[in-house]
């Protein structure tokens, strides 16, 4: 083989090995930043401000509506969530989204915790205070979003039966939410059988932060820095709940 020969198939061997070497490393690297990248995925957070459009929910004597109330705090939680989470609302403007499509929504985007979010009413202006539930089984009926009773003869969806094997977490993300809120305003935790969580598939609890038909309750949720403080609790509280799982593994 002449020398012009011996050089050129030295270069293409030498090339060859190059572009290999180049490809096990964009390979590597890839992998690599794929690792670092699941292992920093964020956790999803769905937000669920109840009510909106024709369904106004509870309404102060004054005319604070609910679902103004829920929507400007949703949006409040969001501003503060949305660094460590990945937040979504389930409606971002005023109006009406059917109580199912509400656990649709968080179930399609594997949300990892799902928080409906309501201003209570009540016959007696006496009653305030912060409440939390999370799902329990119906006897006699079933609750609507709004407090009301189905008929217990109703057929239930097929996935009627989803939230019940996450009431523990579900228990301990109430939990945590009432640790964080209670500074704030008395906070109990409650079960109940309500409709907007029983299709949720992972831990899920609805939160009525006051109440409209009290005159103190109503006062406070008018104003934007409460709105503030109670975000920034409940912030805190989905924080503490993460660290409780992680902690648990």
């Amino acid at each position: 083989m002449s020398m012009s020969c011996k050089l050129n198939a030295f270069f293409r061997i030498n090339c060859a090995g190059l572009a290999l070497s180049l490809i096990v490393l964009t390979v590597l690297q890839h992998a690599e930043a794929k690792s670092v990248y699941w292992g920093r995925s964020k956790k999803t957070v769905v937000l669920d401000p109840g009510h909106g459009g024709a369904d106004a929910g509870a309404r102060s004597p004054d005319g604070l509506l609910e679902k103004k109330v829920v929507l400007e705090l949703s949006k409040q939680i969001v501003e503060r969530v949305t660094g460590p989470y990945n937040v979504r609302l389930t409606r971002s403007e005023d109006y009406r989204l059917d109580t199912d499509r509400r656990t649709d929504l968080a179930n399609n985007l594997g949300a990892d915790i799902f928080i409906s979010v309501h201003a209570a009413g009540s016959f007696s202006s006496a009653t305030k205070g912060i409440c939390i539930y999370y799902l329990k089984g119906a006897v006699a009926g079933n609750l609507n979003e709004s407090g009301s009773i189905r008929n217990s003869q109703d057929p239930l969806p097929t996935w009627d039966n989803l939230q019940f094997r996450h009431v523990h977490t579900s228990r301990l993300l109430a939990k945590n939410l009432k640790d964080q809120l209670s500074p704030l305003s008395q906070t109990t935790i409650m079960a109940a059988p309500l409709l907007v969580l029983r299709g949720a598939d992972m831990p899920a609890v609805l939160i009525e932060v006051g109440y409209l038909s009290n005159p103190d309750d109503a006062k406070t949720l008018r104003d934007s820095q409460y709105l503030k403080s109670l975000a920034v609790a409940i912030n805190d509280g989905i924080d503490a709940f993460f660290s409780d799982l992680r902690r648990a593994k």
